[in-house]
């Protein structure tokens, strides 16, 4: 998808951006798909193997508001 994308719901320009997750007053950035079911390492983490992963690219409607998120390949 394009930065010049129009809204699958209204027509509205797409624009490119982020979403972060704000923990303990530090705002970190939500950018990772894994494919399947979370898993647990022994230690508690969650497992993210990296032929599993994809970064996620975020686009929001001017218009409408509306969301999309998209983890090309």
């Amino acid at each position: 998808m394009h930065a010049e994308s129009k809204c699958s719901k209204c027509g509205g320009t797409m624009t490119e951006g982020s979403v972060l997750q704000k923990l303990d007053g530090l705002m970190v950035p939500i950018n990772t798909w894994v494919e399947g079911q979370p898993e647990r390492t022994l230690l508690g983490s969650t497992k993210m193997p990296a032929d599993k992963t994809r970064t996620i690219a975020a686009f929001r409607c001017a218009t409408c508001g509306f969301l999309e998120f998209y983890a090309p390949e």
